[in-house]
């Protein structure tokens, strides 16, 4: 019925097997690159786990089990007031199901797809790239990167932007979802000190997903582009700062960056 729903809000997708996959760390900006009109994908299934998240959320809010997701000494607690988005957490594992569920209905019906997450767990990413390649899908990498700093900040905005939103409108019931919080772990896990990619330069510190974006690019060839951004301050968009094209020996051409107003 989920399942049902997301797709009822959704364009119809082109079916020419493209797939663009988008990694990083939270809040480094994805999001809104997946919605810039320069990032073309108003053709493509857009697949992100947190749109599955708000769905489970909202279901329970309607249905009434929301605060049997909270501990039970915080249930009917008046001085602590918790908005949907903020137990994004508790629904993880379902969301995740929704998206794989997702995901395979898309690819057999051979849809133009855009996957969201942060490529930051290998055997994951390994596995998604080789359905990919099984289904006959061209392969686009969308790297968006920031520094741990800068992605924790931004997680802590943009739940404070949400939680104002609920706080100041609250008997609308998209503003009321409330801002999406994670464990700060979510971020710190993907900056643990990563292996260096052989020929290809990496920035001191860079994340897994960068790292594993990378070995991706150069282990599949069903990946024939790769587009790295670089968000690099808190209110800013991401920048647009390298990208290559698979050329037909195999190899990688490096190409010149338009200017963007992303």
């Amino acid at each position: 019925m989920l399942l049902d729903q997301w797709r009822s809000t959704a364009r119809t997708p082109r079916r020419k097997r493209k797939a663009t996959l988008f990694a990083g760390p939270p809040a480094a900006g994805k999001s809104t690159l997946m919605g810039a009109p320069a990032t073309d994908l108003a053709e493509y299934r857009q697949i992100d786990a947190d749109d599955f998240k708000t769905l489970l959320l909202r279901s329970a809010v309607l249905d009434g089990s929301i605060s049997t997701l909270l501990p039970e000494a915080l249930r009917g607690n008046q001085k602590e007031q918790f908005h949907p988005l903020e137990l994004s957490a508790l629904v993880h594992h379902e969301s995740t199901i929704l998206q794989a569920r997702a995901l395979i209905a898309a690819m057999r019906a051979g849809e133009n797809v855009a996957i969201d997450g942060t490529l930051g767990y290998m055997p994951w990413a390994t596995e998604l790239v080789g359905q990919l390649g099984d289904f006959g899908y061209e392969i686009h990498v969308i790297d968006v990167e920031a520094t741990q700093e800068i992605a924790l900040a931004r997680v802590i905005d943009r739940w404070r932007a949400g939680y104002a939103r609920a706080t100041a409108f609250p008997s609308d019931p998209v503003a009321a979802m409330g801002g999406r919080w994670l464990p700060a772990s979510a971020v710190t896990r993907l900056f643990t000190a990563a292996p260096e990619v052989a020929g290809t330069p990496l920035v001191a510190g860079c994340s897994t997903s960068e790292t594993n974006a990378h070995q991706l690019a150069a282990a599949f060839p069903e990946v024939v582009k790769y587009d790295l951004y670089r968000t690099t301050a808190l209110m800013e968009p991401p920048k647009h700062e390298q990208s290559w094209k698979r050329t037909g020996s195999g190899d990688w051409a490096t190409l010149s960056i338009q200017p963007s107003n992303t």
